[in-house]
């Protein structure tokens, strides 16, 4: 690589860290911002480390790119320069665009996990999808996931296991048990936060449906943030919930029957919406939930079944426990007030 090459890559290093790290000054942000329009509305004090690894990346695939290209023209020497510069400028901002640096997204309701969004051919996402039924899997390091059914993770297999871990839970609801690894993070992307760990087993729920997000620890500990925060360092037996359209946030504790009772289809409800009776109930016996007179209003449910507890059984002890008529008509489970 050409001397000049060399200086034009660390000054655009350079200044894409002093941008994402909340350090640039007003000349410096009218560059960033002239390359890529929504940069302004990115919110600065990000993670140093997280901006650092994700300029890395970006300049590990221009340099790849831009000086990769045949620079030996000894002849062209002025209109490759020119070409450098000019491939140097448009690949950074769509590369910014491409990898999503943490901070605000251009397409929330498609990408809200950080880090998602990336197209390229070498960075492309593997789905493992688990429609009806519970699906496990094995990752490259080692580390296994149990998915319930209606989930969608992902993961990117050619970089996965390199200088990090990252799998995305893009819906869903997941147990993992990571292989301990100090030296590479396992994250895992859900909603608008990130949870981090080096090797423990945990779960974590985020389904669009219920609007939370609900990370519970079985054994080692773990960290959760979001983009600019860190939410909550859990240990063994502790959960954190948090509302998204609030943002209130709730540390609880939960046992390890309870977090493993979806894994052994058995119907647990701790402090539960209605929705997320319905959302067990589809998952559990195949029936839509169907609530009228309004027989359950805001109600919170807490109730446990055995493994594989028969429907009768569970509508039988939802009409004593909630004061309401439950019955079954083909597809539907339908709760509504007891007439006079």
């Amino acid at each position: 690589m050409r001397q000049s090459g060399i200086k034009r890559v660390k000054w655009l290093r350079t200044l894409l860290n002093r941008y994402y790290g909340g350090k640039a000054n007003d000349r410096e942000r009218r560059i960033v911002e002239e390359w890529i329009p929504t940069a302004g509305e990115e919110e600065s004090g990000l993670d140093r480390q997280v901006a650092e690894e994700r300029c890395d990346e970006i300049w590990r695939r221009l340099e790849n790119r831009c000086l990769g290209e045949d620079l030996n023209r000894r002849r062209k020497r002025r209109s490759i320069r020119v070409v450098y510069y000019a491939a140097a400028v448009a690949a950074a901002a769509s590369l910014l665009l491409m990898i999503g640096i943490p901070g605000k997204v251009a397409d929330p309701e498609a990408s809200r996990s950080l880090g998602i969004g990336f197209e390229d051919a070498d960075t492309r996402k593997e789905y493992i999808v688990a429609t009806d039924s519970i699906r496990k899997l094995t990752l490259p390091d080692g580390s296994r996931i149990c998915l319930n059914e209606g989930t969608r993770l992902a993961y990117q297999p050619e970089r996965f296991n390199l200088r990090s871990r990252e799998v995305w839970l893009e819906e869903g609801e997941a147990f993992f048990e990571v292989c301990p690894d100090p030296s590479r993070a396992f994250t895992v992307y859900h909603g608008s936060m990130r949870t981090i760990v080096r090797g423990t087993s945990f779960n974590i729920r985020s389904y669009k449906s219920l609007g939370e997000e609900v990370v519970a620890v079985r054994s080692g500990r773990v960290e959760v943030r979001t983009d600019t925060l860190l939410v909550g360092s859990l240990k063994r037996g502790e959960a954190i919930l948090w509302n998204r359209a609030t943002g209130h946030l709730t540390h609880a504790g939960c046992s390890d029957a309870d977090l493993m009772a979806w894994m052994e289809h058995r119907l647990v409800l701790r402090h539960a919406s209605v929705a997320e009776l319905g959302l067990r109930i589809k998952q559990l016996y195949n029936k839509d939930l169907v609530v009228e007179d309004n027989a359950l209003p805001e109600m919170r449910l807490s109730v446990a079944f055995p493994p594989r507890c028969p429907l009768e059984n569970v509508v039988s002890v939802l009409a004593e426990l909630y004061g309401v008529s439950c019955r079954v008509e083909g597809d539907l489970l339908i709760f509504s007030r007891h007439r006079a």
